[in-house]
């Protein structure tokens, strides 16, 4: 179910389209853009990745069980680069194109895109 929220819409993820997607990113660092209440970031987790995930919607933010991993801000803020893998959830918002021109200035990991029940995993070259 789709929420409304401050800054968007906050729509959760199917974690049963995921399971077993991380694992290949076993000890990579991995970034959860626009994390929510952290339930991909607690996956990744799980699977050997070292996920962080980063979520502007303070309340969101302060539901997420992954608090530790989890920035509150922007995620414009941050410097990709220091990530392999992204991970961002197309949900038809206004920042898409930003996303995308970031992704093409700084960033050279793989990026892991998701849209019920698709996911993409595209590796960029250095």
């Amino acid at each position: 179910m789709m929420t409304k929220t401050k800054h968007g819409y906050y729509h959760p993820t199917n974690l049963e389209h995921l399971k077993g997607v991380f694992k290949q990113f076993k000890g990579k660092r991995m970034l959860d853009l626009g994390s929510g209440t952290g339930e991909v970031v607690e996956l990744a987790l799980k699977e050997g990745v070292q996920a962080f995930g980063v979520e502007i919607e303070k309340e969101l933010w302060e539901k997420a069980q992954c608090w530790r991993t989890t920035i509150l801000g922007d995620m414009f803020d941050l410097d990709w680069s220091k990530y392999d893998v992204l991970y961002y959830y197309i949900d038809g918002c206004n920042e898409q194109r930003r996303i995308l021109d970031k992704i093409n200035k700084e960033f050279k990991g793989t990026v892991i895109f998701y849209t019920e029940p698709n996911v993409w995993i595209c590796q960029r070259f250095k």
